[in-house]
C-alpha cells in the first residue's frame, strides 16, 4: 500500500504593512538602550540581543488609527498587540515568548485621547523553526563567523543576483519543526507564517498585517 506524502503547508512572510498605510502610527526610537552583546571583532559585527520590556516614543506627526501590528524603525521588531496575542492562543496557534512595548506620551496629535493598546514584541530568537536554502533562495557566498555565529554573505552579488530574477525563500526539505509562526537561520528578526496565521487575521479582523507567500516577490502581499 503506497504511504501519502504529507502535504506541506502554504508559507508567507508576516510582518506590518505601515509603509502602505500613512494613517498608522511608527515607532521612531527606543528610549532605553538595546543590550549590545558585544562588538565582534573577528568579523567587525555588532550583535544586538534585545530583551525584556521596552520603552519607546512614537513619530509624533504620523498616526491617526491604533493597529495591531505597529512598524517600528529603530530596530526591526515584529510587535503586535494584545489582542492578536490573545487570538493567537484562543484559536491554538501557539503562545509565542513576547515581552512589553511600551509607548512613551507624547502621542501623535489624533491619538493623544486614545488610549492605546497593550502591545508586545515577539521573541524571534525563541521561535527557530526551519532552515533557509540560501543558495536556492538567491544569496551568494552565505558564511557564519566562528567566533560570535554571525551570518554574512557577499551582500554585492547577492543584491545583484536576486536582482536578477525571482528569488524566493525556499526552506530545506524537512526542516520545518511545525510552527505556525516561526523564524529561520535567515534572521530573528524576519518572521514566517503558515495559512493558519491568515485565516485568524481575516477571521478576527486583525489591522495592518503583511503576509507574503514565500513563493512571489514584495509585490504579492497579502495585506490586512
Amino acid at each position: 500500500m503506497r504511504s501519502e506524502v504529507p502535504v506541506m503547508p502554504k508559507f508567507y512572510s508576516v510582518s506590518h504593512n505601515t509603509f502602505q498605510n500613512p494613517d498608522l502610527p511608527w515607532i521612531e526610537s527606543i528610549a532605553d538602550r538595546l543590550d549590545s552583546g558585544r562588538h565582534c571583532k573577528e568579523c567587525d559585527g555588532d550583535i544586538y540581543q534585545p530583551s525584556g520590556d521596552l520603552q519607546c516614543l512614537l513619530n509624533r506627526k504620523k498616526g491617526k488609527l491604533w493597529p495591531d501590528v505597529i512598524g517600528c524603525g529603530a530596530y526591526p521588531f515584529f510587535i503586535v498587540s494584545s489582542r492578536v496575542i490573545e487570538d493567537w492562543r484562543n484559536d491554538n496557534l501557539g503562545v509565542f515568548i513576547h515581552n512589553q512595548v511600551v509607548l512613551l506620551p507624547p502621542y501623535p496629535r489624533s491619538l493623544q485621547t486614545n488610549i492605546p493598546p497593550l502591545y508586545f514584541w515577539i521573541n524571534g530568537e525563541a521561535i527557530v523553526g526551519a532552515r533557509i536554502d540560501f543558495d536556492a533562495s538567491g544569496f551568494v557566498d552565505v558564511r557564519y563567523c566562528a567566533t560570535c555565529g554571525r551570518r554574512m554573505d557577499n551582500t554585492i552579488e547577492t543584491y545583484k543576483r536576486q536582482q536578477s530574477s525571482v528569488w524566493p525563500y525556499k526552506f530545506y526539505d524537512n526542516s520545518w519543526d511545525g510552527k505556525l509562526l516561526f523564524t529561520t537561520d535567515l534572521s530573528p528578526t524576519v518572521f514566517f507564517c503558515t495559512q493558519a496565521l491568515v485565516e485568524c487575521a481575516i477571521k478576527h479582523q486583525h489591522t495592518n498585517f503583511r503576509f507574503v507567500p514565500v513563493e512571489h516577490t514584495e509585490g504579492a502581499a497579502v495585506k490586512y
